[in-house]
C-alpha cells in the first residue's frame, strides 16, 4: 500500500496518469509507444478529481497514438432516472471525459443505465458483465465527504455487490450544485463494496481542502460500515494519491501508520 502526496491537482494528475500506465500498459520498443499490452478493464470514478487525470491521459493517447483496442472501461456508480442523455449523469460526462476523448468503441465500455425499468435487473446485468470481461484491473475511486465510496453511503457492508442505494441528505446537498435542471435524484445504481475490493489495484484520489476531514477519518479509523472508505485498508494493492491541500493540517505519523511509513511527497 501506498501514499503519494502531490504538490496540486495537475501533479495529482500526472502521477496518477502514471499509476495507470504502470498498471496497464507497457512499452512496445518497436513503436515507442506505451500501448495496452493485453486485456485492461479500467474502472472509472467521475467528478472534477479524476477528469485531469482522464484529460492527461488522452493528450497522452493523442501524442503518442496509443493503441487501446484492448482497453475496457467500466464506470463505478449513476443516479436512478438519469439518461446518458441527461448533461447531470455520470454517463454524459464520462463519455466525453474517456470514452470520445480516447476514441474507443461502443463495445469497450460498460455503463450503468440510470433509466433501466428494472433496476435490480440492471443490477445482475453489470455484476455478469464484469464477471464476464474477467474483473476490473484497475479500479479509481474518489473519497465521498462521508466517507462514501462509489454511492455507497455509510452502513454499506463490506460484503455488499451490485445495488440501488438511497442517497443520503449529505451527500444530496454536496452534489446538488451539479444536479441543477431538473428534477433531484434520491437514489443510485453502484458497485458495491465487495466489487470494488476484488478490483486487483485501487488508486483513490483525494483533492481539495474539503476533503482534508474525510482523508483523516479514512487513515485513522478501523474498518467499520460506518465510514465505508475504510474497507479500502484492507485491499492488498491500494495506491493513495492526495494533493496538498487535501493532506494540509493532518501529522506525517497520522498519514504514514496506515501505509506502514511510507509517504512520499512530489
Amino acid at each position: 500500500m501506498r501514499f503519494y502526496i502531490a504538490k496540486n491537482g495537475d501533479a495529482l494528475a500526472e502521477r496518477a496518469l502514471k499509476y495507470i500506465l504502470d498498471s496497464g500498459f507497457r512499452r512496445n520498443d518497436e513503436a515507442g509507444r506505451n500501448d495496452v499490452s493485453k486485456i485492461f478493464n479500467l474502472g472509472l470514478a467521475s467528478g472534477s478529481t479524476p477528469k485531469k487525470t482522464y484529460a492527461a491521459l488522452a493528450k497522452l493517447v493523442k501524442e503518442r497514438g496509443l493503441n487501446l483496442s484492448k482497453l475496457h472501461c467500466f464506470h463505478l456508480d449513476e443516479y436512478v432516472g438519469l439518461s446518458s442523455k441527461d448533461p447531470r449523469s455520470f454517463v454524459f460526462c464520462l463519455y466525453n471525459d474517456v470514452v470520445d476523448s480516447l476514441g474507443l468503441k461502443k463495445e469497450q465500455v460498460t455503463f450503468w443505465r440510470g433509466e433501466a425499468p428494472n433496476r435490480p435487473e440492471e443490477c445482475r446485468r453489470y455484476q455478469e458483465d464484469i464477471r464476464r470481461h474477467g474483473g476490473i484491473d484497475c479500479q479509481i475511486l474518489g473519497l465521498g465527504i462521508n466517507g462514501h465510496i462509489g454511492f455507497n453511503e455509510p452502513g454499506s457492508l463490506k460484503e455488499s455487490r451490485c445495488r440501488v442505494v438511497k442517497l443520503t441528505e449529505e451527500t444530496l446537498q454536496h452534489n446538488a450544485k451539479d444536479l441543477q435542471g431538473g428534477l433531484m435524484p434520491t437514489q443510485a445504481l453502484t458497485m458495491g463494496i465487495a466489487d470494488i475490493l476484488d478490483a486487483k489495484t485501487i488508486l483513490l484520489l483525494v483533492s481539495g481542502k474539503n476533503k482534508t476531514e474525510s482523508l483523516r477519518r479514512f487513515l485513522e479509523e478501523k474498518e467499520s460500515p460506518a465510514y465505508p472508505a475504510s474497507f479500502l485498508k484492507g485491499h492488498k494493492n491500494l495506491t493513495v494519491i492526495a494533493d496538498q491541500d487535501a493532506v494540509n493540517g493532518l501529522e506525517v505519523d497520522v498519514i504514514a501508520n496506515p501505509f506502514r511509513g511510507e509517504a512520499i511527497s512530489r
